[in-house]
This record gives C-alpha cells, sequence and structure tokens, in this order.
C-alpha cells in the first residue's frame, strides 16, 4: 500500500458474529475501508460490480465447492481484485481449490486476529499468504 492509499474492502460472510469481529478488526488496520458488507455470494458480486474494492475477505463454505465459481466470477468483474478467503476448514484440497480459482490467500478463521492485517499486507504486494499452520500441509500436496 502507497503512504495514503485507501484500500477499499468487502466483506463476505453469512454469520453476523464473524463480519462483525473481522471489520473490528479491520477498523483498526491503517489504510482500510470497509466499504460494504455481503451475507451471500450474489451479494458479494453485486458489491464487486458496483464498488469495485480492492480486497475482498471472503467465507468459504466447505461443505459445497460453489465458492470456485463465485471466486471467478468476481476475478471476471475486477481481475486484480486480491481475495483472502477465510475457513475453518485446514484440509488442503479446499486451499488448493480456493487458491486455483484465483483467490490471493487463504486463512483460518480462528486465526483472523493474529494473521489478517499481516495477510493484507502479504496479498497487496502480490505474494500468496496462506496461514502458517497449514501452509506445512499445502506444501506436501
Amino acid at each position: 500500500m502507497t503512504k495514503h492509499q485507501i484500500m477499499k474492502v468487502l466483506l463476505v460472510d453469512k454469520t453476523d458474529k464473524t463480519l462483525e469481529a473481522i471489520q473490528s478488526i479491520l477498523e483498526k488496520i491503517k489504510g482500510i475501508e470497509v466499504i460494504a458488507v455481503a451475507k451471500d455470494y450474489q451479494a458479494a458480486i453485486q458489491f464487486t460490480t458496483e464498488l469495485k474494492p480492492e480486497i475482498i475477505i471472503m467465507d468459504i463454505n466447505g461443505s459445497d465447492f460453489q465458492f470456485e465459481k463465485i471466486l471467478k466470477q468476481l476475478i471476471n468483474v475486477i481481475p486484480n481484485v486480491k481475495i483472502i478467503t477465510t475457513s475453518l476448514y485446514s484440509d488442503s484440497r479446499y486451499v488448493l481449490r480456493a487458491l486455483n480459482a484465483g483467490a490471493s490467500g487463504y486463512m483460518l478463521k480462528d486465526r483472523a486476529y493474529e494473521e489478517l492485517a499481516k495477510a493484507i499486507r502479504v496479498i497487496v504486494s502480490n505474494k500468496t499468504y496462506i496461514s502458517p499452520g497449514i501452509a506445512g500441509i499445502v506444501k506436501e500436496e
């Protein structure tokens, strides 16, 4: 991030508690502005089209792999958007599917408080972020 640049962030999660927690973390990070909160994938696509965020922090539901299609659609709307996926799942299949679909990062939800600021710094530097607790699992694949 440049010194005075404000990064516009879209949050996507179906649970109010998670949205509130992530939003409170982001409020403490200089240069970040949450421009919208989406509670489902359809709203995420609409907000992305209308508001053009630079960063999307999106929960992925492991019960289906619809998130792959959604990630591709979001990137189709804004090709250079950075997307950090958050999940409860540490299984390498989810991580690899998210990254292969175009996510810039994969972070375990229970690590958001400790890792979110670092994850944002990494992805805006055009690198991939993977929660340290699962990075070793992914490298083995």
